[in-house]
């Protein structure tokens, strides 16, 4: 009877032992999966870091490209004012002389 008892034993722990394995091995592949799903989400992290310094690059250029076509713009209104002033003494001068 011991015997039969022990060999019972024998098999529990076989089986105990088969169960242990196969949980560590499920273990072992769920840490690995977590590690790996980990690195991606670093990667895209990463990559979403780059892609908002490149943008806030091309906000910092368009902002000073509008501010540089803001000058340009103000420059020519007042070339244009000026050159306006011009025409407007040439045509009064024009009619002056006609006059006289």
């Amino acid at each position: 009877e011991t015997l039969g008892v022990c060999e019972t034993l024998r098999e529990q722990l076989k089986l105990v032992t088969e169960a242990a394995e196969k949980s560590n091995a499920l273990n072992k592949r769920h840490v690995d999966e977590t590690e790996a799903a980990s690195r991606l989400v670093e990667s895209e992290n990463h990559l979403a870091r780059n892609h908002s310094a490149l943008l806030a690059e091309e906000i910092s250029i368009a902002r000073a490209n509008v501010a540089a076509l803001s000058a340009v713009r103000d420059s020519l209104e007042s070339e244009l004012a000026a050159k306006e002033d011009i025409i407007i003494k040439a045509n009064s001068a024009r009619d002056r002389a006609i006059d006289e």
